[in-house]
């Protein structure tokens, strides 16, 4: 189930993954997101959910003033993505150098 997140930069972090490259972790602002299978039921043709248009009529929006209730940024700056993404800390212990 897809969820909607925000891109708009003060809701964005960029992290290095494992293997050091770049990752944006988005602000989650619907989750799970049924926007698609509550406009087909409503009798629209969704094509994508990806059609940021389409996230006007997502829960997590205002109708009166086209913001997010939760992070109060434009529709225009949220987006549906299925993959999560994790931080983590990781140790690594070299063998050579561990003392007994």
């Amino acid at each position: 189930q897809p969820r909607t997140v925000c891109t708009h930069e003060s809701c964005v972090t960029i992290a290095n993954d494992e293997r050091g490259e770049k990752q944006c972790i988005y602000k989650v602002c619907c989750d799970p997101c049924y926007l698609g299978s509550s406009l087909d039921y409503m009798g629209f043709s969704t094509g994508t959910t990806n059609d940021r248009r389409l996230l006007y009529f997502c829960w997590s929006m205002s109708v009166l003033n086209e913001t997010c209730k939760i992070c109060q940024h434009c529709y225009k700056d949220h987006k549906h993505i299925t993959h999560d993404y994790e931080t983590f800390e990781k140790s690594i212990i070299n063998e050579k150098t561990k003392k007994s």
